[in-house]
């Protein structure tokens, strides 16, 4: 029997997935999304399941040549949430877009607070307190290019229109050129960034790539006291740049990057990136550097049972198959492709376990004969897995990477 595994989720950024503290207890919930649901667990318990309670309005769809189109309820998908104190009342809200162009908040008991009808698409959306009046506002952005600043209440404040084909991938605030006010930062479709005030005036067009930006951060990640932007780009590009957009570094990857995260994963005060790409690279980059990183693989070779010879791995299609030379020691079959593989020791028994991601959205970790040890859901398909002592504790962090999602695990 093997060693049993006792593992902590630590930090969580992600579209469908949040933590925050609903109930004002001084602890955080797991905020998810389903499908068109919301689902709040506290301590692995879940508390409910509810719906943002809004309805879009009937409208007419193009016609075919036998009938008119109805709207659907496919428009009811949800497309991002974030647990926030719209309120400033010490409980969190859950700020919820979707498919349709509604954009509502759930108190932590799952009511339905107030919900707005933006038109489009809701791409994204982040919430700051813009214009320093010690209420948070929403920036929205919509899949036909609009930006919405709204107050806390979801009332509209001003919005400026792009065209589609220009339209915002994604949108961060932060004071980018230290006058201590928080500017409002567009990844545009050509390659821009547009930056505008609380106002919703332009102030400066950085052309920073020859492909679109997919997402941006702003951190100080030189550790001077100013702000630098780092952007992704859909080839596989990404760039630090200062505040005037002069690149400071690049880093290449091989194909379309789909997550960009900041998490001070080696405990050192400072925050790194974190970035992986579709085909299941991965980086960890501080201001010295990658400090660590794994390449897609589809096969590995490694003494994974210490018995100084080699077992191979591979994932094929929908399975991964261990072997021993000629010998196949087991194999293990999934409803979806296998979309990422990683060997390591994670409870320290000197012997490593195989750790596996499908496109079923499950991350599972076997021992070295097939026994499954663990496993855990995950919002979108994990493309890309790390597990290594990055903090240098002696306790492994697992990082899974899908689109438009980070999730990092302790071992204890």
């Amino acid at each position: 029997m093997s060693k049993k595994l006792n593992i902590t989720e630590i930090f969580i950024d992600a579209d469908l997935g949040s933590w925050g503290d609903i109930d004002g207890d001084g602890e955080k919930e797991q905020i998810y999304a389903t499908i068109f649901a919301i689902e709040a667990y506290k301590k692995g318990k879940r508390l409910w399941n509810k719906r943002l309670e809004a309805k879009k309005a009937p409208r007419e769809l193009p016609r075919t040549e036998e009938r008119m189109l109805p709207e659907t309820r496919i428009g009811e998908i949800i497309t991002k949430i974030s647990a926030i104190d719209l309120t400033n009342n010490g409980k969190d809200e859950i700020l919820v877009g979707r498919a349709d162009g509604i954009l509502g908040a759930l108190d932590g008991r799952g009511k339905t607070l107030w919900a707005v009808d933006l038109g489009d698409y809701i791409r994204g959306f982040v919430c700051e307190d813009v214009n320093k009046d010690g209420k948070p506002e929403i920036v929205v952005i919509t899949g036909h290019g609009v930006v919405f600043l709204l107050n806390a209440r979801g009332k509209k404040v001003w919005s400026r229109e792009y065209p589609r084909e220009y339209a915002p991938n994604d949108v961060c605030v932060g004071d980018i050129n230290n006058d201590k006010r928080d500017e409002i930062v567009l990844a545009m479709k050509d390659g821009t960034l547009i930056i505008i005030n609380n106002k919703g005036k332009v102030i400066k067009e950085l052309h920073i790539l020859r492909e679109p930006v997919t997402h941006i951060k702003i951190l100080d990640f030189n550790q001077d006291d100013r702000n630098e932007i780092i952007a992704c780009g859909e080839g596989g590009s990404l760039v630090i740049l200062d505040q005037d957009g002069v690149e400071l570094e690049r880093y290449s990857y091989n194909s379309r990057l789909i997550n960009l995260s900041v998490f001070d994963v080696n405990n050192d005060g400072y925050p790194e990136i974190i970035a992986g790409d579709w085909e299941g690279a991965l980086k960890i980059i501080n201001n010295q550097g990658i400090i660590t990183q794994r390449e897609a693989r589809r096969e590995i070779e490694d003494d994974i049972d210490d018995d100084g010879q080699l077992e191979k791995i591979v994932r094929y299609w929908k399975k991964i198959i261990v072997t021993k030379g000629n010998k196949e020691l087991w194999a293990e079959e999934y409803a979806r492709w296998v979309s990422a593989i990683e060997v390591s020791d994670i409870n320290g028994d000197g012997k490593k376990e195989i750790l596996v991601g499908a496109l079923d959205k499950v991350f599972r970790i076997y021992s070295v004969t097939g026994e499954l040890l663990w496993a855990t859901r995950t919002l979108r398909s994990p493309f890309s897995i790390l597990a290594e002592d990055i903090d240098d504790d002696n306790m492994r962090e697992i990082i899974i990477v899908g689109e438009r999602e980070l999730r990092i695990y302790k071992v204890q």
